[in-house]
């Protein structure tokens, strides 16, 4: 199983040069852009946090959600407040005109999970992460479902797989105007399955 852990993470390390790639696409010729190496990255990292997440609450904080969440929060928050510590600084020393500090750009600058639309954001790229803790957060809840009522643990994985799709259904449908959360649903859907698949 460790060997596994080390392909993954050298399969992260991967996909993060693809994204870092992508970023850098003013300095690099003009195909390296059309190949959208950025999106590729970012949507095969949701698949595998799909499978990672699902299989972390399964066979490491099995019966334990209130465990994963904690874990979880310790591992982004503080970084993460740490590095907008350094954004506001900047802003700051810039006179960046949309930082304003109101409570609701506070908030959802230090929460990240939800940021209501216009809303400055210190730190752009949060978008990918705010996603991750979304599903993070829907992953928790059902598998500690599905462990606390074993003999209901295949329908509700089953409901919250289609009530996903279907909210990506929707969002699709709408243009992603509405129920935009589901947007990148599928790719989790896609990773959590696979876990299943192989593991059981």
């Amino acid at each position: 199983m460790q060997e596994n852990y080390r392909l993954f993470g050298a399969y992260r390390l991967f996909l993060a040069w693809l994204v870092l790639t992508s970023h850098a696409n003013a300095y690099l010729p003009g195909w390296v852009g059309q190949l959208a190496l950025g999106n590729i990255g970012v949507f095969s990292f949701f698949v595998l946090s799909g499978f990672v997440i699902v299989e972390a609450c399964d066979r490491f904080y099995r019966g334990a959600p209130h465990r994963f969440f904690l874990n979880r929060f310790l591992r982004i928050y503080p970084t993460y407040w740490g590095a907008c510590v350094l954004a506001v600084a900047v802003y700051l020393a810039l006179g960046h005109q949309d930082l304003s500090g109101s409570l609701v750009q506070v908030v959802a600058n230090l929460g990240i999970v939800y940021s209501p639309p216009g809303v400055f954001m210190w730190i752009s790229i949060v978008w990918a992460v705010a996603i991750e803790l979304r599903f993070y957060l829907i992953a928790g809840l059902v598998m500690g479902l599905a462990q606390r009522k074993p003999g209901i643990a295949v329908p509700v994985l089953g409901a919250a797989g289609c009530t996903a799709l279907l909210g990506y259904i929707v969002t699709y449908a709408s243009g992603y105007q509405i129920l935009g959360t589901f947007r990148h649903a599928p790719y989790f859907v896609l990773g959590a399955a696979g876990y299943f698949a192989i593991a059981y």
